[in-house]
């Protein structure tokens, strides 16, 4: 996965039920830019991907076609942001305190 995502200029992750989309991560931690759909988990991560309706064939054409037309550059600083954040929010040691966080305060 690693050394697949290291040379991809995009992360198309179009799913109908997903929950969090955990793939989405990998692509933030890999600094390459994350194209969804809009199903669980994405308002959590709408400012730092993009996001469309999973059937929206047209809306996914569009998204590739800016990017090949930018040469992978269009979403540097979308990238930048979604690293920052899930070094910040979604690293095993963050996300493991929230859990008991979530578990003190209930007993």
């Amino acid at each position: 996965t690693r050394e697949i995502l290291g040379m991809s200029y995009l992360l198309i992750a179009p799913s109908i039920e997903e929950s969090f989309l955990m793939t989405a991560l990998e692509g933030f931690f890999m600094r390459v830019p994350v194209a969804r759909s809009k199903t669980g988990g994405y308002d959590e991560m709408k400012d730092i991907c993009l996001g469309d309706d999973a059937m929206d064939v047209k809306a996914w054409s569009g998204i590739l076609n800016e990017l090949a037309e930018s040469e992978g550059e269009l979403y540097s600083d979308m990238t930048d942001r979604a690293y920052d954040s899930a070094m910040s929010r979604f690293t095993s040691r963050h996300m493991t305190e929230k859990i008991l966080d979530v578990y003190f305060s209930v007993i």
